[in-house]
């Protein structure tokens, strides 16, 4: 299914059963339980993969301090694959979202492993059928981050926490752990667990700079990328040029990467280009990431998983601000450069960007003096 499609199921299907059955599942949590040799913890995180290495230091502090229970992830196909990377969860329950059909029975198939847990964190503040998830576990605790326009969400919760979106998400992941009473876990901490699960790198460590992009998201907010033209002007004005730069994305985004290769290629003459979009998994991606001597990325998972690693990186904001979704790391080389253009951050205050996805934040990123108060920003 689209994501808009699933946007749409979500907000008239969840209301609806959050209202309908609030009060019903409060009393089922009243019943008796029976005794677990061995709690089970179930988080909820469907959509955004970067964001559970964001959360990685609340996370492996919870690990850490409850290494007998059982971590169980409720996830999309996407999440999954860096859920895989971080070594957290013993057992990964897969929501495919292909068709509704899908989405019903694994969704039921999910329901059942996680009904009447010790503990049920819904880690998706945007979704009011997440909400509804982890009220219809009936877990003896239920945490779930609350937005001002979904009051509603908080009846699905034992402890409800409101955020406010125009914050960093991070601390209101941290204040998930001080909930519990677990340790953070230094974000400096997390750099050897992920280490840990990584191949070598495919293509081994080669003599001379290397320079890694990450042009791609997504299909979640896809006006964060860039234009190829934008990047081979911003690379064009480098003084340091590297001797190969490698151009990172699944297979979904081979067209376009062979578009972003055929530009940067006149404005970087002297440096070899290489695709490997497509080409390996994510941990061996992951795995090329830490290889490199310096990544260039926008918004995107695989940003969270470059500075969790401790890579140096330059990234790319506008349609998302920097500030929300940066967790400050001691010792990272890094730089943010961020377009505040009227509408920003339009990702996180509305989820549809006011541009139609025309997005000047992005295509303007090489310009020097940018105009951030246009007429508006046209639809084209």
């Amino acid at each position: 299914m689209s994501f808009a499609l699933l946007r749409s199921l979500d907000r008239w299907l969840g209301a609806f059963f959050l209202y309908l059955l609030a009060l019903p599942m409060r009393l089922v949590a009243l019943l008796p339980r029976r005794h677990e040799a061995r709690p089970r913890y179930v988080f909820l995180k469907l959509k955004g993969g970067g964001s559970l290495i964001i959360a990685l230091p609340m996370l492996l502090g919870l690990r850490r301090k409850h290494p007998e229970a059982e971590f169980i992830l409720v996830c999309a196909r996407e999440a999954r694959i860096y859920a895989e990377l971080t070594g957290i969860f013993d057992r990964l329950l897969l929501i495919d979202d292909s068709s509704l059909a899908c989405l019903i029975a694994s969704g039921w198939r999910a329901l059942h492993r996680a009904f009447r847990a010790s503990l049920c964190i819904d880690l998706e503040p945007n979704s009011l059928l997440a909400g509804v998830f982890t009220m219809l576990s009936a877990a003896r605790q239920r945490i779930g981050l609350v937005r001002p326009e979904m009051p509603m969400r908080a009846a699905a919760y034992t402890s409800a926490l409101p955020i406010n979106p125009a914050a960093p998400i991070y601390i209101y992941y941290d204040q998930i752990a001080a909930t519990l009473n677990a340790p953070l876990a230094a974000a400096g901490d997390c750099r050897a667990p992920l280490l840990s699960h990584l191949p070598p790198p495919p293509a081994g460590k080669l003599p001379g700079r290397t320079l890694g992009i990450v042009a791609f998201t997504s299909d979640f907010a896809p006006e964060r990328m860039m234009p190829a033209a934008t990047w081979a002007a911003l690379l064009k004005k480098e003084k340091e040029i590297p001797a190969r730069l490698y151009i990172f994305g699944s297979k979904d985004n081979r067209a376009a990467a062979q578009i972003l290769a055929d530009a940067l290629r006149p404005a970087l003459p002297a440096c070899e280009i290489i695709d490997i979009s497509g080409s390996y998994s994510l941990a061996q991606s992951a795995a090329m990431l830490a290889a490199c001597d310096e990544i260039w990325a926008v918004d995107s998972g695989l940003l969270h998983m470059t500075r969790a690693l401790g890579v140096p990186n330059r990234s790319f904001w506008g349609p998302t601000m920097p500030s929300q979704r940066l967790r400050p790391i001691d010792g990272l080389r890094e730089e943010a450069r961020y377009r505040p253009f009227i509408c920003s951050p339009c990702v996180q205050a509305s989820g549809q960007p006011p541009c139609g996805g025309h997005n000047l934040c992005m295509i303007s990123m090489a310009e020097e003096n940018p105009n951030l108060h246009p007429a508006w920003v046209q639809k084209q």
